[in-house]
């Protein structure tokens, strides 16, 4: 889940689940942390999968009630700009979209996804 901490406070995010029509599952493990003197938030993914790793990716910011990361990766040899925003937070759940950015700026959506707290019960 995703919140808004006081500062020098971290936040675990953790995401799985079915991802419709790419038969697979993404199980992957937020770390995000205030850096005071950088005044922006620090973004740690994790995926668990054979070809990816743990890193710090991207600069995390709050936009109204959205929470959203922009970074880069390289595919196809070529750099591109990405963002993973997390909106419609709410204590128990939040939805997260993960989207390529496009040369005029604009976003288009690649994977949407919702994660929900379980119940201890």
């Amino acid at each position: 889940m995703v919140a808004r901490p006081p500062g020098g406070r971290r936040i675990d995010a953790g995401n799985g689940g079915p991802l419709g029509r790419f038969s697979r599952s993404a199980e992957l493990h937020h770390l995000v942390w205030w850096d005071k003197n950088a005044n922006r938030y620090g973004f740690f993914t994790c995926f668990k999968d054979s070809g990816s790793s743990c890193k710090v990716r991207g600069t995390a910011k709050w936009d109204g009630d959205k929470f959203v990361n922009d970074y880069e990766e390289v595919v196809h040899g070529k750099t591109t700009k990405f963002r993973d925003t997390f909106e419609d937070i709410t204590p128990n759940s939040h939805r997260l979209v993960f989207a390529w950015v496009k040369d005029d700026g604009s976003t288009e959506p690649v994977i949407i996804t919702k994660s929900v707290r379980r119940s201890t019960k």
